[in-house]
């Protein structure tokens, strides 16, 4: 639940975000017409997780009778189904503001996803399946509102056995725990954009089957529920953070300019005279884009993508050092 930084960016932007539509499901184990409508749901679901379209939260009531999934988790269930007004089952949504049947599903997803998007989301994690911590970056491209918004980041679990209606089936996407809070995290992006902003959040599967859970990011209008973006991931697929933050030690030093940066920026380096070195150049996901070797005392760089890099240091002795940079366009 912490904010580690913001960064305002002074650069126009170029271009609108990809947009992955969040579909909420709320459900309850011995709701017959939630049972009718699940081959519909399921068709639709499975179709755009494949795609890569969509992030699914199936939120459980507890009425009209007993459910184990609300049971686990009563308060952040009602949380969310009281933030709806809802006050019967089946009801789903699209992206918050959406009501959406079992017979117009592709309809209402369409409607959504080519509404455009401003909002880019990146999650990264450090540590195992099983417990760690999460990273989220928020870059919005321009204002997105002036009402309050939040961010929600929940771990949802597939393949639970059900009960009820579900009896010899199985719960998916199963709401089972907000790592942010009961009521998400409000945010501020500041006056100047692009904005980007980052938390971090501790997360634990324990006591749930690790291969079968994921993870759903969004961010919401706390007013009237519209969902600006989200984001949907296995936790085992969420891509390991290297580090964001900036260190040196034992002399060994690097600062990059300009910071933010149109795309290239110089990575000036001290400490490296009586050892060889070298420079890694990697994205927020952790993925290496390049590497040079240090020669001299500074390194040009270039990068086409706009977003937050990390750049590493290290020398043939054992010493590391890093710096973020900004790309922006």
């Amino acid at each position: 639940m912490r904010l580690i930084f913001i960064i305002l960016l002074v650069a126009a932007s170029a271009f609108a975000a990809e947009r992955t539509v969040l579909f909420e499901d709320h459900t309850n184990a011995q709701c017959g017409p939630c049972w009718t409508m699940e081959p519909q749901i399921n068709a639709f679901v499975d179709a755009h997780l494949a795609a890569g379209d969509l992030a699914v939260l199936r939120t459980h009531a507890w009425w009209p009778g007993n459910d184990p999934i609300y049971n686990a988790n009563p308060t952040e269930q009602k949380s969310r189904i009281e933030f709806y007004n809802i006050s019967g089952v089946p009801s789903l949504k699209m992206d918050g503001i959406l009501p959406a049947s079992g017979t117009n599903l592709e309809a209402r997803f369409d409607i959504r996803a080519a509404t455009a998007c401003y909002l880019n989301i990146e999650v990264s994690k450090s540590g195992t399946d099983e417990d760690g911590t999460i990273y989220i970056a928020l870059t919005a491209e321009q204002q997105l509102t002036t009402q309050i918004i939040k961010l929600q980041a929940i771990l949802v679990e597939d393949e639970v056995p059900g009960t009820g209606y579900w009896s010899g089936s199985v719960f998916e996407q199963a709401f089972r725990d907000n790592i942010v809070s009961t009521n998400g995290e409000v945010i501020d992006f500041g006056e100047t954009y692009p904005s980007t902003i980052y938390f971090e959040y501790p997360y634990s599967t324990s006591g749930f089957v690790e291969e079968n859970m994921s993870l759903v990011v969004f961010v919401q209008n706390a007013s009237n529920k519209e969902v600006y973006n989200a984001d949907y991931q296995s936790v085992s697929d969420i891509p390991t953070n290297t580090g964001i933050e900036s260190s040196s030690t034992a002399e060994l030093t690097i600062s990059a300019t300009p910071s933010p940066s149109s795309g290239t920026f110089y990575v000036a380096h001290s400490g490296s005279e009586n050892t060889r070195c070298s420079l890694s150049l990697f994205d927020l996901s952790g993925r290496l884009l390049e590497k040079a070797a240090v020669s001299g005392t500074q390194t040009q760089f270039s990068v086409s993508n706009p977003g937050i890099y990390l750049i590493v240091m290290n020398s043939e002795d054992g010493r590391t050092a890093s710096r973020r940079i900004v790309i922006t366009r």
